[in-house]
């Protein structure tokens, strides 16, 4: 195992809104990192994106603990636990690490984490227990992430014998009894899988819900971001439109943290929701006095938050590790894929319009733009491909499908062609800003709109698989009920009968002797 020396000893502390997320290809290659795990190790992107995950790794971490993760993502299940990371410096901070194998076209390509803070009673507890597997003199291992005692099994309950003294009948009862009892236990594991699976595809659903509020705000913070640059550089419309795009956003916040208050206790948002809303209002009142980059870069800060937040809702409540192909292809193009896109795309929209206002075609801003055009481009290719894979293995998708899919294919090559001649290829404005500005949010805008098609259906989809869950366990509890009734009936018949012919014969026995 790879040690990362030296280590100081001393912790990193964060908030509990703070997210850190990356994410690696199949051999634990990163390929992504946010603003917050840059800000907490203390490496560049560019020491970190191509680099092992290992990078991070503290000596203290068990190696046990990483044969565990990497065994649990590789049979294509979720990994979620504590883990001690080293900073670039020899810092340490810890993470709730959760784990999620990303499929594409039913195959895994990579992995995506999501850490947050854990509590220091958690952290106490994973600090003790790490010593004692790294020690080696406890019989401790890891499965899943969770560390228990090693070859400890509970003891078989002793079947009581049958009194001596009871009576034929309570013995021929009894001995008719065990005989249901496997159809009972086979009822009760089945009815709890039935169970499990009709809970997650609700957590699933609910999961989607509270994600389309966050996917309300988008947009929203976009608008504000692109409409504040602009008026900060002397467009008057854009001046005179921003305080009612101000309001809007306003009411898009309200109506999020009203959403987050009813949300399932497993989704443990609150906190982060609370940071995200806090630092959102806080750059509402303020960015009338910041500077254009300042105004943008903590739009984007903000922004990037709530694209985090979306990624973990989609991870935590099931949606970016669903079972079913059909709808874990449509999570992964309209659910994870297209609110990036337009994330990319708004970016470009604002910083392309700012060097229109400006008459400025600096080369760091051209490089920032054909960067996240690229980067839109490569989401386009994916989630054809998503879309595709899912209409052919279920057809009926087509239809509701395929005009949003053309559209953003179409407004997203338009904005290309309007990127790559009026702002990557000049040297001077030749096109009027409100244009361009007018394309790209066309572009935004079906990305948006085939969000909200992909996310209709996987709704439709998760109500159809609860309704087919739901009838499914009744046609068993039914079947299983006549079958139970039926065998008691049968069972008690025979008894009878039985008791009756031997108490026959033991008089007769009796009157003979």
């Amino acid at each position: 195992m790879k040690v990362n020396l030296p280590v100081t000893g001393h912790e990193v502390d964060y908030g509990d809104d703070v997210l850190i997320v990356s994410r690696t290809d199949l051999d634990g290659r990163i390929t992504f990192v946010n603003h917050d795990f840059i800000q907490i190790s203390g490496f560049t992107p560019e020491e970190l994106i191509g680099q092992s995950h290992n990078i991070v790794r503290h000596p203290d971490m068990p190696s046990a603990a990483f044969q565990d993760f990497w065994r649990t993502l590789r049979s294509g299940k979720p990994w979620s636990g504590l883990v001690k990371n080293r900073c670039k410096n020899g810092d340490h901070y810890w993470v709730h690490a959760d784990v999620t194998p990303v499929r594409e076209s039913g195959q895994i390509t990579g992995y995506l984490s999501v850490r947050s803070r854990p509590s220091r009673k958690e952290v106490e507890h994973a600090e003790q227990l790490y010593r004692r597997m790294n020690e080696g003199r406890h019989a401790l291992q890891m499965r899943e992430g969770v560390v228990r005692r090693a070859s400890l099994f509970s003891r078989l309950n002793i079947i009581r014998r049958i009194h001596e003294q009871a009576p034929m009948r309570t013995k021929f009862g009894l001995v008719g009894l065990l005989l249901f009892i496997p159809l009972v236990i086979a009822l009760a594991l089945t009815w709890s899988k039935f169970s499990e699976s009709l809970d997650a595809a609700r957590f699933e659903r609910e999961g989607l819900a509270y994600h389309h509020e966050l996917r309300d705000l988008l947009p929203a913070l976009q608008n504000h971001r692109g409409r504040s640059g602009e008026a900060k550089v002397g467009n008057t419309a854009s001046a005179a439109a921003l305080p009612g795009i101000a309001r809007t956003l306003q009411g898009k916040l309200r109506e999020v943290g009203d959403r987050t208050a009813t949300l399932d206790a497993r989704l443990e948002v609150s906190s982060v929701w609370a940071g995200i809303r806090q630092d959102a209002e806080a750059l509402l009142a303020a960015d009338s006095k910041l500077s254009v980059d300042e105004s943008f870069e903590r739009h984007s800060a903000v922004i990037d938050r709530v694209n985090a937040l979306m990624v973990r809702i989609a991870s935590e409540s099931g949606l970016a590790s669903d079972a079913d192909p059909v709808t874990l292809g449509l999570v992964t193009a309209g659910i994870i894929t297209a609110p990036e896109l337009a994330t990319h795309v708004a970016f470009s929209r604002r910083l392309g319009a700012s060097m229109l206002l400006r008459n400025a075609f600096d080369l760091p801003s051209k490089f920032d733009v054909n960067g996240r055009m690229a980067m839109a481009d490569r989401q386009m290719e994916r989630i054809e491909t998503s879309v595709g894979n899912a209409v052919q293995r279920l057809p009926a998708l087509e239809a509701p499908l395929a005009a949003p899919l053309a559209s953003l294919k179409e407004n997203l090559g338009s904005f290309d062609k309007l990127v790559e001649t009026r702002v990557l290829g000049a040297s001077r404005a030749e096109i009027d800003p409100a244009v361009f500005h007018k394309q790209g949010s066309a572009a935004v805008d079906a990305a948006y709109a085939l969000y909200d098609a992909v996310s209709g259906q996987i709704d439709l989809l998760l109500g159809q698989r609860i309704e087919r869950i739901r009838g499914q366990a009744l046609q068993l509890f039914a079947g299983t009920l006549a079958l139970f009734v039926l065998g008691v009936a049968v069972a008690w018949l025979f008894v009878r009968t039985t008791v009756r012919s031997l108490g026959e014969a033991v008089a007769r026995f009796r009157e003979i002797s």
